[in-house]
Order: C-alpha cells, then sequence, then structure tokens
C-alpha cells in the first residue's frame, strides 16, 4: 500500500503542522510491517520510518480521515484526501500487523532502523537516556536499546564485513537459529551420505502376499526438484523363478485345502460317532433334532467354505502369475509428500501368524491415497532396517525448508563439480590431440631432411 498524506508534525520547532509526505506500507512477505515515509516519491532515503507492531492502529470501522498510530512513547498522526482512502490504509494497516512482531533472519541484518528523535526509552527495560545511558541501534530489527540490553557479543550480519552490535533478545536468536542451521547441515550431511544415495540406487523387495512377485524400489533422478515433490517409483515384476513359487504356492495351498476337508470330514464324524442309544432315543423329540442337526449342518458348511477359500486362493495365485507373464513388469510412483508413515512388521501378530519366517524382514510403506500399506520383504532384517531409517528421514526432510535449500545446493554444487570435471577432462583430450599432431608434423620433416 503506497500513497500520499499528510502528516502531523508535533515538534515545536518551525514548521510544525501538517506537511504532504508520500507512505509507504511494506510487510507482505510474512515479515515485519513498517511504514516508511518521503517528502516526494522520487526520493530514496525516507524521512523515516515507524515500525507498525510498535503502534496501536484505529479501529477499522472509525469515520474520520485522520489515522491515529499510539506508540509507547509517542503519537503519529496522518491525513487522508478522504473518509474512504483513510478506511482503506486503517484495513491496510491492520493486515500488515497480522504477519507478526520482528523475525530475525539468520545472518541478515534489519534494512529500517528507528529514528532517535523517536526514542526517549530503552526500547527493552524502558530506562531514559541520558549522557551516561547511551543510545544503540539493534542492527538485526533495528530498534533502540540502551547498553545494558545490547552488551552481548557483536553478531555476523549481512551486508556487514565485521561483526556488529544487536540487542540480548535479537543475538540469542541468531544463535539459535546458528545452531539449528548447523543441526540441519549436519543431519542432510548424514542423509547425503548414508541413506540417499540407498534411496536413488533402489532396492528389491518379495511381495508378503505373493511370492512370485518382485518389488523394486527407487527414488527418481530429479535431483533439482524439492525434495517432497520427488516420487519413489514402484516397478512390479515376476521373481525370476517364478514359476517354481507359484508351484510351491499352488501345492501348499493344495495341501492347505486337503487339511481343512480331512479335519472338516473328523468334525463331521466325531459329531456322528457320539451319538449314544440315549440320544438316538432322545433324537426322535422334536427339538433334540433340531440341534443334532443344526450342529451337524454348522460344521459341513464350514469344512465347505474352507475348501472354497482355498480353491480361490489356488485359482488367484495362478491367475496373477498369468497376468503377469502377459502384461510384464508394471510401474506406479508415489510423491514423497504423501507418505505417512513407515513400520517395522517383525512383530505383528498377523504376520507372524501368517507368515512367521518372513516376519522379521516385512516392512510396510503407508501412502496417503492408499486403503492398504505397502507390505515389503527385505532380504535381511538388516536391509530392512536401513530402508526404514532412510524412508523415515526422507520423510522428515522433505517437510523442512532449510533442507530444500542445503540439498538443492549440494546437486548444485555436484552438477557444477562435474561440469567443471568435464570441461577440464575435454582441454586434457584437445591439448593430448594438439601434441600428437606436434609430434606427427616433426616426424615428418625429420624423415624428410
Amino acid at each position: 500500500k503506497m500513497g500520499y498524506m499528510e502528516k502531523d508534525t508535533e515538534e515545536s520547532y518551525f514548521g510544525a503542522g501538517w506537511h504532504k509526505k508520500f507512505v509507504v506500507l511494506t510487510g507482505w512477505d510474512e515479515g515485519e510491517a513498517h511504514l516508511f515515509y518521503y517528502d516526494k516519491e522520487t526520493d530514496s532515503e525516507a524521512t523515516g520510518v515507524l515500525f507498525v507492531n510498535d503502534v496501536e492502529v484505529d479501529a477499522v470501522d472509525k469515520v474520520d480521515r485522520v489515522l491515529t498510530l499510539q506508540g509507547s512513547q509517542r503519537r503519529f498522526r496522518f491525513r487522508c484526501a478522504t473518509e474512504a482512502e483513510a478506511r482503506t490504509w486503517r484495513v491496510a494497516l491492520v493486515e500488515a500487523r497480522s504477519n507478526g512482531g520482528h523475525k530475525c533472519v539468520t545472518g541478515v541484518a534489519s534494512t529500517a532502523w528507528m529514528a532517535e528523535k523517536h526514542a526517549k526509552t530503552c526500547d527493552k527495560c524502558r530506562q531514559l537516556f541520558s549522557a551516561s545511558n547511551r543510545k544503540h541501534h539493534c542492527r538485526c530489527c533495528g530498534r533502540i536499546f540502551c547498553t545494558e540490553c545490547s552488551n552481548k557479543p557483536k553478531v555476523s550480519l549481512q551486508p556487514y564485513p565485521a561483526p556488529v552490535r544487536c540487542c540480548n533478545g535479537c543475538n540469542d536468536t541468531q544463535a539459535k537459529q546458528a545452531a539449528e542451521e548447523r543441526a540441519r547441515a549436519e543431519r542432510v550431511r548424514v542423509f547425503v551420505s548414508k541413506h540417499l544415495s540407498l534411496l536413488e540406487e533402489g532396492g528389491d523387495f518379495e511381495c508378503l502376499a505373493r511370492a512370485d512377485l518382485l518389488r523394486s524400489i527407487a527414488l527418481d533422478s530429479m535431483t533439482q526438484m524439492s525434495l517432497q515433490y520427488r516420487k519413489l517409483v514402484v516397478t512390479e515384476s515376476l521373481h525370476p523363478d517364478a514359476a517354481a513359487r507359484m508351484a510351491g504356492a499352488v501345492r501348499g495351498d493344495a495341501a492347505n485345502t486337503v487339511s481343512r476337508i480331512k479335519a472338516g470330514t473328523l468334525r463331521v464324524g466325531a459329531s456322528v460317532a457320539a451319538l449314544r442309544p440315549k440320544h438316538i432315543v432322545d433324537a426322535f423329540k422334536p427339538a433334540e433334532a433340531t440341534k443334532n442337526l443344526k450342529s451337524i449342518r454348522a460344521r459341513t458348511l464350514e469344512a465347505a467354505q474352507n475348501t472354497a477359500e482355498s480353491v480361490s486362493n489356488i485359482g488367484t495365485h495362478a491367475a496373477g502369475t498369468i497376468t503377469d507373464l502377459v502384461e510384464g513388469p508394471r510401474q506406479h510412483e508415489i510423491e514423497v509428500r504423501h507418505l505417512k508413515g513407515v513400520l517395522d512388521y517383525a512383530d505383528n501378530p498377523t504376520i507372524l501368524a501368517k507368515n512367521p519366517q518372513a516376519a522379521p524382514c516385512t516392512l510396510a510403506l503407508f501412502v496417503q491415497s492408499a486403503t492398504v500399506p505397502l507390505e515389503l520383504v527385505a532380504a535381511s532384517p538388516e536391509d530392512k532396517q536401513r530402508w526404514i531409517e532412510a524412508l523415515t528421514e526422507l520423510m522428515v526432510l522433505s517437510e523442512d525448508v532449510g533442507t530444500e535449500v542445503l540439498l538443492v545446493q549440494k546437486a548444485r554444487q555436484e552438477t557444477s563439480a562435474a561440469v567443471a570435471e568435464k570441461i577440464e577432462r575435454r582441454k586434457l583430450e584437445r591439448q593430448s590431440l594438439v601434441m600428437d599432431d606436434v609430434r606427427a608434423q616433426d616426424v615428418k620433416a625429420s624423415t624428410m631432411r
């Protein structure tokens, strides 16, 4: 928001009154809002600056063309041309204040300083300034403090070539942010050296539901893209020994079917064998006859259902393998930002009951849009643990904007280094060719002589 307004100059020197100023309101990029005012629109240096978060703004619904900004130490008044324009400025000031106060940017100084004539007391402790209690500008937030409230070691800030003075609050914030930046950089270094290469090279996993299916997972090659928008590429293909595995699965299902039929037959036979003469006499009673018929019918139905389920499993295994043979490998992609979690299935009771041999090597990948997790069986428990750690770090770092910057910088550095190495290699090749030509000409000249 910018435009001309009249500023009330309340100082006692000559020239007090309303003076036309060109006013610029900043602070829409989630930074601290400032109100700069200039004598002319073309001036490069501001006459003054107000910290919007340090003043109270008039109510938005006030009907008056004079804006009153009440600070802790003095009042500022601006007069607009119309009441409608004044209301627009009030709305803009309130919205600018909603961005919050000063936010320290690591290693960067403030571009706006509070005018010394506006500061009568320290911004922190409110002690009056005097000849013995001097004013000090904080280079980080631009406010004015006393010596006691700005006595911590100086801080290196851009664009200053040497460390400069900051208030104690900004000093602590800068130190904390610098420590967080170092920790983030170290975490990125570990991720790149330990996990990123594993993710980009990819790995092969067996499918828990189908022993003849192989799943390969790898991070895509879009190194210049933000980490959360990169994708995990999942390729499903038949295992090299799929035929043998399918035959084993079918044999297992057939054996399971036979055992279920046998168990069902034995239970039905046991029900019949349990009948005694007394039971035969009682069987003619309506209630007992109904009870016995229900028991035999339930056990027969259970045996039939188990048999049907086993036969269905045999058909599913065979149909899945035949379909994969015809269609070939299938691929689908998972965006990193859609990953919701990685779980170790080593102690999962369902997996232990279904496949106790595969449980120690099984992990589950939970995706936002999927109704069931992606179950993967690694080659070994150690391999499974490496992938769990790598995928967990991938999800955590993809949500950190600071990490994104470091990863992009590292990718650019690696690209620049690769380009520089390629240029140097070509330069050496050209030099070698030139030297070969010179030697050939020398040999030819010596032969002619």
